[in-house]
């Protein structure tokens, strides 16, 4: 027989983010990243340009430039070009992977990643122990308290945090990559037209930006999905372990930042909850996950009945949402 939630009003179990427009709460990681992918540009440069500038070259004539030939002429040969890209590949592979060639958990990232990751996992296990209390399940939360308290439970999340770092090296490394090609053909493109150092040292700085906004793309988007990462994870061991033979699941609600730039697809699931599939699932379409500051936490559902513990804050986010769209445009762009 299935059992009636019950919660009090004016005391939510579940509280709500102190500053919605960053409901993961990860903003001071994701600041501290974007710093040092900063740092990474400023250092790119300069050794490749520095490489430039040991290159012999002469100013060609000033009949010759008035033809629209060449301004410089550079000594360079199959060698130079090759000792060229290997400096390059050094640099890149130094600042966006640390040097290394296989994922380690020496990886820069993964200082930003674990704790965003932890934080989304412990505040899932806050969640679901603080959720199932409050609805009278004393003995499921305590079941809660002892699983993700288990050595098992925690070399399991290491894992965990492990494959996500494995899987941003990847990216990172393919960023490297990509880089090392533009650099290259940049770097050979303005020797081949004879422009003067300065104007390529100025196409290279330009080409490490647009490297070091990719950088930064990742660094935001990965540091989120760690956190959201975090969450299901934890939310789907809790359910799989603790809540296996319970009339309880927990499911994730959704919280959007509900800001000027928030995509409508994202504001219109404010206040709902989703299985952590079906969380999964949005994020691996149409790029949702990129730039997203959504955030999912923990709410107690009998699934027999389909009562949610946290039904007054759900009410609330619901008044919350209509009010983003009343005040938002229809055409409101949907920047990335």
């Amino acid at each position: 027989m299935s059992k009636r939630l019950k919660s009090k009003r004016g005391t939510p179990v579940l509280p709500t983010p102190r500053n919605y427009t960053d409901p993961t709460r990860q903003g001071h990681l994701r600041r501290r990243a974007l710093k040092k992918v900063g740092g990474m540009v400023r250092r790119i440069s300069k050794p490749i340009i520095s490489m430039l500038e040991t290159i012999p070259r002469e100013r060609v004539s000033n009949l010759a430039m008035l033809t629209n030939a060449a301004e410089y002429s550079y000594q360079v040969d199959v060698n130079t070009y090759e000792a060229m890209t290997k400096i390059i590949e050094n640099v890149l592979r130094q600042e966006y992977l640390n040097g290394l060639d296989a994922y380690s958990s020496e990886f820069w990232l993964q200082d930003f990643l674990r704790p965003s990751y932890e934080a989304g996992a412990a505040a899932a296990d806050a969640s679901a122990i603080t959720v199932t209390a409050g609805a009278g399940e004393a003995a499921l939360a305590n079941t809660v308290r002892a699983v993700v308290g288990s050595d098992t439970f925690n070399l399991g999340r290491a894992n965990r945090i492990a494959v996500v770092g494995s899987r941003v090296f990847e990216e990172m490394k393919g960023l490297t990559d990509s880089a090392r090609s533009d650099l290259s053909s940049t770097l050979r493109r303005g020797i081949e037209q004879g422009k003067s150092v300065q104007d390529i040292a100025k196409d290279i700085r330009e080409r490490v930006r647009v490297s070091g906004s990719r950088a930064t793309k990742i660094a935001r988007t990965e540091i989120h999905h760690a956190y959201r990462k975090g969450s299901r994870d934890e939310t789907r061991e809790i359910n799989r372990v603790a809540f296996d033979d319970s009339d309880f699941k927990l499911r994730m609600l959704w919280f959007s930042a509900l800001t000027s730039t928030t995509r409508r697809t994202h504001g219109r699931r404010h206040g709902k909850h989703y299985s952590e599939q079906e969380v999964a699932q949005f994020y691996g379409e149409d790029a949702n996950e990129i730039n997203c500051y959504c955030s999912q936490t923990q709410v107690l559902v009998n699934m027999r009945t389909n009562e949610v513990i946290q039904q007054d804050l759900l009410d609330q986010m619901d008044e919350q949402r209509k009010e983003w769209f009343k005040e938002d445009p229809a055409d409101l762009p949907e920047p990335g």
